[in-house]
């Protein structure tokens, strides 16, 4: 997303639209892979109340996937306005939106070691 805000200051619209169409496309491969996780660990009895260890497994990384379910959403409705018209854009809302999906990155730059190393 940083690169696509730097493209669309520079008004390169086309290769911005490009970077965050691709953004919103890896999100949406993110959130099939947590589905199929979910099934997996469903299917062998891995359920919220398992044990401890499964119910901060469920919280975090669910509360995680909400999140960059509705970062997919900001994105999306980024997207719309500049797949239209992009010059009536303003900057700080992709600003927000890009801050939005950075958190979101950096939430999973921690919940990976402390969640997929131990288990």
């Amino acid at each position: 997303m940083a690169s696509g805000l730097k493209l669309f200051k520079k008004r390169a619209y086309r290769k911005a639209k490009y970077h965050l169409f691709i953004t919103i496309l890896l999100g949406l491969v993110f959130v099939g892979i947590k589905v199929m996780e979910y099934t997996a660990k469903l299917d062998i009895g891995l359920a919220l109340g398992t044990n401890t260890f499964m119910n901060y497994y469920w919280l975090l990384t669910g509360f995680h996937l909400i999140h960059v379910i509705t970062g997919l959403i900001i994105l999306l409705v980024i997207l719309w306005p500049i797949q239209k018209n992009p010059a009536s854009i303003d900057v700080p809302d992709l600003e927000a939106g890009g801050a939005f999906w950075h958190m979101c990155d950096l939430i999973w730059l921690f919940l990976f070691p402390v969640i997929y190393l131990i288990f």
